[in-house]
């Protein structure tokens, strides 16, 4: 792509689709082209560092509290830990989204994505029922790829892609591989 905007993480079941994940309430996101943690607002703070073509982000969920409704949101970028926030579930769950703005920019979903826990030496495997998107904009599924389609002229030129189904116990992990960063690699990964 032109810029690399892309964008991974988590968004409420009707999070507006022409905004990248983490930029509005209720939604996280790590952004690949400058490393920065978006959650909730349009101006993140420094996270991990920036994302180019072969990186794989990773988003995951960890339920901290079932009493309060909180979950640990981490992320990975190639199979580590970046770094995690805290932060309330949402009713109706918190749904995988993809976030991009500049021509070209594609990305390949890894549905069957393993992730190593700190904790103990046990796999973690991505539950391949989410092989769909349930809402799109301005961005083309093709197989596992997801690529930009929109205009890319401005900040305001965001594509989105949000899962059919949010994350849970059962599904708790997905990641996405940069297949083409574009120019500045605007891409988000995140939860909302």
């Amino acid at each position: 792509g032109v810029r690399g905007t892309i964008a991974v993480g988590l968004v409420p079941q009707y999070y507006s689709l022409d905004h990248q994940p983490g930029w509005l309430p209720d939604s996280v996101a790590y952004h690949a082209d400058d490393g920065k943690l978006y959650s909730g607002r349009a101006k993140g703070r420094q996270f991990g560092t920036k994302c180019s073509s072969g990186d794989r982000i990773g988003c995951g969920i960890e339920l901290v509290s079932f009493e309060v409704q909180t979950a640990q949101i981490f992320f990975t970028k190639n199979g580590k830990r970046v770094g995690s926030t805290i932060m309330p579930l949402s009713p109706d769950g918190l749904f995988p989204a993809v976030g991009m703005h500049s021509l070209g920019e594609e990305v390949r979903l890894h549905l069957h994505a393993e992730l190593a826990t700190e904790e103990d030496d046990s796999v973690m495997m991505v539950d391949s029922y989410e092989d769909e998107w349930g809402r799109l904009h301005d961005v083309r599924v093709c197989g596992t790829l997801l690529e930009y389609v929109g205009k890319g002229k401005s900040i305001v030129d965001v594509g989105l892609a949000q899962a059919r189904r949010p994350l849970c116990t059962r599904s708790h992990y997905f990641e996405v591989e940069i297949v083409d960063p574009g120019e500045k690699c605007y891409i988000a990964l995140g939860l909302a």
